[in-house]
């Protein structure tokens, strides 16, 4: 729901949430939102629900725990990346 109040320049996504899983918000990320940069941040980066992401290309994957710079660093990259969004932008 906050993605549709105010586009991100870059989403952190996990794989496991209460709600809805991971691969299932990068995929209506994609169909709604287009190629906004997503990094996914998980814990289980050896899980089926990470290979079902990877279908929806996320930019980076990092595992948790997350080493600080690393994360700065994907998200400076993400923030160069070009983005296409289903919004006609």
């Amino acid at each position: 729901a906050r993605i549709s109040e105010e586009l991100p320049d870059v989403v952190l996504l996990d794989l496991v949430m209460p709600i809805m899983d991971g691969p299932t918000t990068l995929k209506a990320i994609r169909e709604t939102y287009g190629n906004i940069p997503v990094i996914i941040v998980t814990g289980h980066p050896d899980s089926e629900l990470l290979s079902q992401a990877l279908e929806n290309g996320p930019l980076l994957i990092l595992a948790k725990p997350v080493d600080k710079q690393h994360l700065l660093e994907g998200i400076s990259t993400a923030l160069r990346v070009p983005t296409s969004t289903g919004q006609g932008g």
